[in-house]
């Protein structure tokens, strides 16, 4: 009986348990750091040990902190759709602007412009494809599987995934971290984050893949994200503001 109650025991505290993912993030030598926890409908984002972030699936809410002067603003549907204007007008303004500035070029130098500030050309863009070619590796001590995701013929991602249920990730938790991460992108789609930036992400949430490694290049530079996907007790104090910070109104 008592074997049976210790069973019982642990088998209710992995149910509550959060999910909490170790991110390592390795740029030309830097090491960065940070954490993602999932809890109860909640997402906090976690660096130098301080809540950036957090997500509440059942309001569509998400706080920002600046701990500098000890703040926060809660953004809700409404503020980000306001956020999402704004931005978009001021990227208007900035376009016409270069457009302004572009006419006396010729249309060779007119067109390269345009590609390097992602302007809207006639030129057709390659489409977004993912292929696996059955190479593996072990990350953390589990197995994944190698993805690449490429436009047109050139490459632009690598991630090694592994099935969902094969991860500490629960369902529930999953799926609210998919919540998060679509409020994200449509946050990053009007600050004019290019679409293949967020491409990679939507396939693996569609198909229930984890990347355990993620490769990508920026600016010439490669990225190396690592993480490590672990059970945790959740700490409150993680998915809210400090007593002593100030909410502050305003978008920005």
């Amino acid at each position: 009986m008592k074997c049976v109650g210790l069973l019982l025991l642990s088998a209710t505290l992995s149910v509550q348990a959060a999910s909490y993912v170790e991110v390592v993030t390795q740029t030309e030598g830097k090491i960065r750091q940070s954490q993602i926890v999932v809890d109860k409908g909640r997402v906090a984002m976690l660096s130098g040990g301080k809540t950036q972030m957090v997500y509440e699936e059942a309001t569509g809410q998400i706080l920002l902190f600046s701990h500098k002067d000890k703040s926060y603003r809660v953004m809700d549907s409404k503020k980000l759709a306001a956020m999402a204007d704004g931005l978009g007008d001021l990227k208007r303004q900035a376009m016409a602007m270069m457009e302004n500035q572009m006419q006396g070029m010729s249309p060779e130098q007119r067109a390269q412009m345009q590609k390097m500030l992602g302007m809207n050309t006639s030129e057709e863009q390659p489409a977004f494809s993912f292929s696996a070619d059955g190479k593996t590796a072990e990350v953390h001590g589990q197995r994944c599987q190698w993805l690449s995701q490429y436009q047109g013929e050139q490459l632009y991602a690598q991630a090694c995934t592994a099935p969902l249920k094969d991860t500490a990730i629960s369902k529930q938790d999953y799926q609210t971290l998919s919540g998060f991460f679509a409020k994200a992108q449509s946050m990053a789609g009007s600050l004019g984050v290019q679409e293949m930036d967020m491409a990679l992400s939507e396939y693996l949430l569609k198909n229930d893949k984890v990347p355990l490694q993620l490769k990508e290049t920026r600016d010439g530079k490669q990225q190396v994200h690592s993480l490590k996907i672990s059970k945790r007790e959740a700490n409150e104090q993680w998915f809210s503001a400090p007593r002593d910070y100030q909410v502050q109104s305003g978008i920005f």
